[in-house]
C-alpha cells in the first residue's frame, strides 16, 4: 500500500477526531453552563419539548463523555498506532451518526448538524481506508 496514502488517512482521522473532540467539549461545556438553553449554540430550552430533556444538563454530559471522550481516545489509539485505532474510528463515525440523528428526531434540525455529519463522513472514510491499507490494524 501507498506510504503517502496510508499517512494521510492516518492524518485526517486524527484530525478530524480532534476537532471533533474540540467540538465536543466545547459546545457540552457551554451547555453545562447554561443548562436551560445556550445563546452561544443559539439553542433555547424550548427545543426540547416533546423530547425526553426538561433542560441540556443531560444532552451536555452524554456529549461530553461520549462524543468528547470518546474521541479523544481515537486520537490517542491513532497516535499510538494501535491495531484497532481504525476500527475504533469507524465505530466512533457511526456514533456520531447515531447521536445526531437522535438529535434531529427529538429535537429536529440544527444550523450545526450539517456540519457535524460532514466531519462524521470524513471520520468514516478516513478510518475505512486506514484500516483498509492494514496499517496497524
Amino acid at each position: 500500500m501507498n506510504v503517502d496514502f496510508v499517512k494521510n488517512s492516518r492524518f485526517w482521522l486524527i484530525f478530524i477526531q480532534g476537532v471533533i473532540a474540540f467540538g465536543a467539549f466545547a459546545g457540552g461545556s457551554m451547555l453545562l453552563l447554561s443548562p436551560e438553553g445556550s445563546p452561544g449554540l443559539q439553542l433555547d430550552k424550548v427545543v426540547l419539548e416533546g423530547s425526553p430533556f426538561t433542560n441540556f444538563l443531560v444532552p451536555a454530559i452524554i456529549l461530553i463523555s461520549v462524543i468528547g471522550i470518546g474521541h479523544v481516545l481515537g486520537v490517542i489509539l491513532s497516535l499510538m498506532e494501535y491495531r484497532k485505532a481504525a476500527l475504533y474510528g469507524l465505530l466512533m463515525g457511526i456514533t456520531l451518526f447515531s447521536w445526531l440523528t437522535i438529535q434531529v428526531v427529538l429535537i429536529g434540525f440544527h444550523f450545526l448538524q450539517p456540519i457535524h455529519y460532514a466531519m462524521g463522513i470524513v471520520e468514516l472514510i478516513s478510518a475505512y481506508k486506514l484500516r483498509k491499507s492494514n496499517s496497524f490494524d
